[in-house]
């Protein structure tokens, strides 16, 4: 059997990794020079740059940590000593990796709030029980392990049933204290179901979310490393342009814009659903799961960003100053706007082992049609984005007047996204869970014979981890389809 994967980010490699893995013989075609998807993006020096990423694999007693440790070891990561820190006019607070630190801390500033506190504190406890379903596909087990695992988390789900349908604003919104809601909402959506925060949070406190020591470009190598000396190519500089069809629902051969063709027995599409959907399959083959969501944009929104990323001589403050840690720091300040929308906080990312510091600000569809009008012609483009550089670069050295005249790196907006990736409106997860809208799980089949989709689109909210066991899971149920005798 020879397997074709397009697409070289996480879904991709993983696809590659696990059908080298059990004897299929496989090979990868990326448009780009390099592997990782949306995760990373080259700047104007040809340095490619990433997004600072959490990754559930932190604890030895869980299916994530089994899975990820087979290839990455578990000392490439780390857990940060707090989720944020946050500042604000009225207050400063942190969320601590421990939960008593950050629960006094929080009563001690807002005892205004303490049946609340409590209440947050405790339903995270409940929470940090929930495990990543990671080793067989839910379609694939047999009843008895169906059952066995729903009943393992039948208190979680009673969780999940009574959080589902509140939103973040909602639910914060009986906090007398300010500062709390406002801290959450600069980094989660305000009509996302509150139980994604709830969830991240306990994942987060109970040790399973971590990030990878020397970023995600690391772990990246490693895989691509992995793949290719298990015997997997990487072809680069090669965009898919169409597939061949041999009938009305299989594929004979793919075809790339350099006028080259491959052929294989099945095909991944390791890359953007609507993409594939829209353009690939030129609208030929639907998708219901995904197309509901599409056309119900307020019930399943997507968010991208916009994001700069800059390099502060860290290595020089240290000499005067060693309390910068590493981590998310959340700071007021005066309402600056950026596509469609105002923001009066603005979120850092410092990594002083890197001598980096990102700053994102969330940016919505509406944001995603501004940015990509304004693409339209290059000097209002190139113009509005020095306006917004030199005020994000004023406002962050207003905070840290020691770091004197910081270089921006490069700056990414939605559409740029949107150019290197084809994700959908440029969006960097998947839909996000609302009350109005469900999760999605998809098993990557779309009513081909030979064709398949593997993304973090496949389970909501996506993210690394779901983008990796997409590629995984399409593996298996392409060695179940012919352990049930689908031919070659």
């Amino acid at each position: 059997m020879k397997i074709i994967i397009i697409g070289a980010g996480i879904a991709g490699l993983a696809s590659g990794i696990y059908a080298q893995k059990n004897g299929i013989e496989s090979i990868i075609y990326e448009k780009n020079t390099y592997v990782g998807g949306n995760l990373v993006y080259p700047n104007n020096k040809k340095e490619n740059l990433s997004i600072v990423p959490w990754m559930a694999c932190g604890k030895e007693n869980i299916e994530l940590f089994q899975v990820w440790n087979e290839f990455i070891p578990q000392d490439n990561f780390f857990i940060p000593p707090f989720f944020f820190k946050y500042q604000d006019e009225n207050n400063t607070f942190t969320f601590w990796q421990d939960k008593n630190k950050t629960k006094e801390e929080w009563l001690s500033k807002s005892p205004n709030d303490t049946k609340q506190i409590h209440s947050f504190f405790s339903t995270i406890s409940d929470l940090e029980d929930y495990v990543e379903n990671a080793n067989i596909p839910w379609d694939l087990m047999n009843p008895f392990l169906t059952t066995k695992k729903q009943l393992k988390q039948r208190k979680i789900n009673k969780i999940i049933s009574k959080y589902e349908n509140i939103t973040v604003e909602e639910y914060f919104s009986s906090f007398s204290d300010k500062s709390i809601k406002n801290a959450f909402l600069s980094i989660f959506n305000h009509n996302e179901s509150i139980i994604t925060l709830l969830l991240t949070i306990a994942n987060y406190l109970s040790g399973k979310l971590v990030q990878p020591k020397k970023g995600i470009n690391d772990i990246l190598e490693q895989l691509k490393n992995i793949y290719i000396s298990m015997g997997g190519k990487i072809i680069f500089q090669e965009t898919l342009e169409e597939i061949k069809w041999a009938n009305p629902n299989s594929c004979e051969k793919v075809i790339f814009k350099s006028g080259k063709y491959d052929y294989a027995d099945e095909y991944i599409l390791a890359i953007d659903p609507y993409f594939v959907f829209n353009k690939v399959l030129k609208g030929k083959v639907g998708d219901r799961k995904f197309y509901l969501r599409y056309e119900n944009k307020e019930a399943y929104p997507v968010y991208s960003g916009i994001h700069f990323s800059y390099y502060v001589d860290f290595l020089k403050l240290y000499k005067k100053n060693n309390n910068y840690q590493e981590g998310i720091y959340i700071y007021s300040c005066e309402p600056i706007k950026i596509g469609k929308n105002y923001y009066s906080q603005i979120i850092l990312h410092i990594i002083p082992s890197l001598n980096e510091v990102y700053c994102t600000f969330k940016q919505d569809i509406k944001d995603y049609e501004y940015w990509e009008s304004l693409y339209q012609t290059d000097f209002l483009y190139n113009k509005k984005l020095k306006e917004i550089c030199d005020e994000v670069k004023s406002i962050i050295e207003n905070i840290f007047p020691e770091w004197k005249k910081i270089q921006l790196k490069e700056v990414i907006t939605p559409i740029d996204y949107f150019k290197l990736t084809n994700t959908y409106k440029g969006s960097i997860y998947s839909f996000h869970i609302t009350p109005q809208g469900k999760p999605i799980y998809h098993n990557g089949n779309i009513n081909m014979t030979n064709v398949y989709i593997a993304s973090q689109w496949m389970n909501s909210p996506g993210g690394i981890d779901q983008a990796f066991l997409s590629g995984k899971f399409i593996i298996q149920r392409i060695i179940e389809s012919y352990r049930k005798g689908k031919k070659l």
